[in-house]
């Protein structure tokens, strides 16, 4: 017995696949850049290793965390904007802190309207 026929609609979307392939490797290739910095940029008594996965993030991270065998998850807090805060959709912050076996820290994202050499407020007093 011969497999059924694609749709029609998918036949032309050979070239729309391929397009999107493409897209997601330079995707892939700018996150896994930016992790690289990102861990360049850590202090060297630091271990730090990134794993570039796909799915939904709170599972993948707690999937990675598992796999890896990670004594901490690093998460950023849910704000708008601000480094790869964007990456972590769907409440993902929440969910690892909710399914992790290993401690949770949960980082807060700088705004990048904010000076970061400027003073804090003091509280009047």
């Amino acid at each position: 017995m011969a497999p059924p026929e694609p749709p029609a609609r998918l036949i032309g979307d050979v070239a729309s696949v391929e397009r999107h392939v493409q897209e997601q490797k330079l995707v892939d290739g700018l996150i896994t850049e930016r992790l690289d910095q990102f861990v360049g940029a850590l202090a060297s008594e630091l271990r730090a290793r990134t794993l570039l996965t796909w799915g939904p993030v709170g599972a993948a991270l707690i999937e990675a965390a598992g796999d890896e065998g990670a004594d901490l998850v690093v998460v950023p807090i849910r704000r708008e904007g601000g480094g790869l805060a964007h990456l972590f959709h769907d409440h993902a912050d929440r969910y690892v802190l909710h399914h992790s076996q290993v401690p949770v820290l949960v980082v807060p994202t700088s705004d990048r309207r904010t000076n970061r050499h400027e003073k804090p407020c003091e509280p009047d007093g």
